[in-house]
């Protein structure tokens, strides 16, 4: 059984999270029309990775959602022991519309995550950036995919730059959905992707491997690579 580094390296939890949720994609197309509030996405996010981590750690890894007022909260527990909080995600759906709540609304998930930065364990964003075809008179979805992923690294670097108290990682873009379906009377196409934000506190010292030490290197992917 992998151990609790393993499990809870900054990185992990999103990767299990992302190819979970690839391969169910076209179950969950048409709920990223029907609402702009994250709650949904961060309960099927939960049983999707409570169900892989029951299986790989025989219950010991878990997640709630709406938990100690985060969307997504990770726990360890042991046979005799009280749940210990391992780390916390907060989620966000953002829509071409509206480009000045867009912006607000990354702000507000970047400043939320900087303040509730812990020593013991890392505070990561969960961006999902939505676009489906009724949008397309104004972005394609490659210029919205574009414009939407400058606006969060621009935002995380004022941020760092105002508080210089944390280090930071943002790994490449990662493709979320891509599925077509009929939808009031014509056939539309939704393409979702997602990018995880990470702030890591300068007494953050828990993570302390070759993957977690690239990704302390401000403006670097998980795999070190410049961004």
């Amino acid at each position: 059984m992998k151990d609790d580094l393993a499990f809870f390296s900054p990185g992990y939890i999103f990767d299990v999270m992302h190819h979970l949720f690839s391969c169910k994609q076209h179950d969950y197309a048409s709920r990223f029309i029907l609402s702009s509030c994250e709650q949904w996405l961060s309960a099927e996010l939960c049983g999707l990775i409570n169900d892989k981590y029951h299986e790989e750690s025989i219950g010991r890894f878990f997640c709630y959602n709406e938990d100690a007022k985060r969307d997504i909260t990770f726990y360890v527990c042991d046979e005799h022991d009280a749940p210990e909080i391992k780390g916390h995600a907060e989620v966000k759906l953002l829509y071409p519309l509206h480009a000045s709540k867009r912006k607000a609304s990354i702000n507000n998930l970047i400043n939320k995550i900087v303040k509730c930065n812990h020593s013991e364990y890392p505070v990561e964003g969960w961006f999902f950036l939505v676009w489906n075809s009724y949008y397309e008179g104004n972005y394609t979805s490659n210029d919205f995919f574009s414009i939407v992923e400058s606006e969060i690294q621009g935002a995380v670097s004022e941020e760092h730059e105002k508080t210089n108290s944390a280090s930071y990682a943002i790994p490449q873009m990662v493709d979320f959905c891509d599925s077509k379906i009929k939808w009031r009377g014509r056939n539309i196409s939704i393409k979702v992707k997602a990018i995880q934000v990470t702030f890591f506190s300068t007494n953050f010292s828990r993570y302390k491997n070759d993957e977690i030490e690239s990704m302390l290197l401000i403006g670097r992917d998980r795999h070190g690579n410049e961004i």
